[in-house]
């Protein structure tokens, strides 16, 4: 390309850089705000609106400091898992309806009960040295570093 004039110079520096504001964008994770958006756009409006909502006083609960704000918040923290709940609940009864074992839903039917048929993992429980059962999840990573170490120092000689 050849440029001959002032004008054609800015020109080609404009169009580089928009080209290149482009390829970052493009290259760039997608931002916080953005995925927001994005997560809100799949809840109905009401939920939409009361996430708004819960926000905006949580913000104002933590620039302010009032105790009033954040009963507020809390109460709009469990509505809002209430329609979130109610809402999760009446997409899993549409799916529910409509699962077919044939090819125009694409065997749904199937693809849903194949959680149940899985054999179920269970947690052992362990024994400490003593032969206590550990109940608490520290009493058994306690149990389960002991075992570590003794297998190690065993492993040294």
């Amino acid at each position: 390309m050849k440029i001959n004039s002032p004008e054609e110079i800015e020109e080609a520096i404009s169009i580089f850089m928009v080209n290149l504001e482009l390829a970052a964008n493009s290259a760039s994770p997608p931002t916080a705000q953005a995925s927001r958006q994005h997560h809100i756009a799949e809840l109905n409006t009401n939920a939409a609106a009361l996430l708004c909502l819960k926000r905006r006083v949580r913000k104002e609960y933590v620039r302010t400091g009032d105790e009033r704000l954040n009963q507020i918040y809390k109460r709009l923290a469990n509505r809002l898992q209430k329609v979130l709940r109610r809402t999760r609940q009446a997409k899993l009864d549409e799916l529910l309806e409509n699962a077919s074992r044939d090819l125009s839903s694409n065997y749904s039917l199937w693809k849903l009960t194949i959680r149940f048929k899985r054999q179920a993992t269970l947690k052992a429980p362990l024994k400490n040295p003593a032969g206590d059962w550990c109940n608490t999840g520290s009493q058994k990573a306690e149990t389960f570093a002991d075992m570590v170490s003794i297998q190690l120092v065993m492993n040294e000689r």
